[in-house]
């Protein structure tokens, strides 16, 4: 397997010898390393990670040296199947039921209004979603099996923890205690400090130092140490309370 912009090392630890590490690329704006979580140790061995010492800059220079069409072609971040990036009207062709008119919700379950389909709406949005109650609204919530939507405050966007289950670790077997980590949540997003916490059923709890707003069950959390890959899972849950 190939990955841009991150990089594996090799390194000996006691009961797991020539264990393989990911890493973050030396691009950082780039960097693809939070994939990596999803690998275990004979995936990792069999990684090549051609970009992930190399600047922007040099691959485009050894691209001319070795007369390779690709040089100065331009980049693209497009999603690649996706004809035009429109993906609402992939989505419409292939997802039907995504297009779909359905209840949008208060917290509480009462039926506000009608949402056009909840392909047109994300976690946080504010904008376009069709409410009017007399103070700022937002998506909080999309039941992806019925196909509704939770709208409320800013504030309850906000969530001081997560719950991941039956995490996969690439830098050690298990977790047995609690480690300091950065947790990448979005791929653009900033990593924030927090808490790694073993819990009972391979569960775990990411505790954050201050509330992170948007983080919705079904994001993969994944874990750093400085810049290595600890691992990572999708979050099954996400708490509001602050205690």
């Amino acid at each position: 397997m190939i990955f841009r912009y991150s990089k594996a090392l090799q390194r000996t630890k006691p009961n797991i010898s020539a264990c393989q590490y990911g890493f973050k690329g030396v691009i950082q704006k780039k960097d693809q390393s939070y994939v990596l979580y999803m690998t275990d140790q004979n995936q990792l061995e069999d990684t090549l990670m051609a970009l992930g010492i190399l600047t922007k800059e040099k691959v485009r220079k050894l691209a001319r040296q070795w007369k390779l069409g690709m040089a100065d072609k331009s980049e693209e971040q497009e999603i690649c199947f996706i004809p035009n990036n429109d993906y609402r009207e992939y989505l419409q062709k292939h997802l039907l039921q995504v297009t779909k008119p359905r209840p949008t919700l208060n917290q509480e379950g009462k039926v506000l209004g009608e949402h056009k389909g909840i392909l047109h709406y994300a976690i946080g949005q504010r904008k376009g979603i069709g409410m009017a109650w007399g103070r700022a609204s937002y998506v909080v919530g999309i039941s992806g099996e019925k196909n509704d939507t939770i709208v409320g405050e800013e504030e309850d966007l906000y969530a001081d923890k997560l719950i991941a289950g039956e995490v996969n670790y690439i830098d050690r077997e298990r977790l047995d205690e609690p480690i300091e980590v950065r947790v990448k949540i979005r791929y653009e997003a900033k990593e924030p400090e927090a808490t790694l916490i073993p819990e009972e059923e391979d569960r775990v709890q990411v505790k954050f130092g201050r509330p992170r707003r948007a983080i919705v069950p079904g994001q993969a959390a994944v874990l750093y140490r400085k810049d290595s890959v600890v691992g990572g899972r999708n979050a099954l849950q996400c708490h509001k309370s602050l205690n």
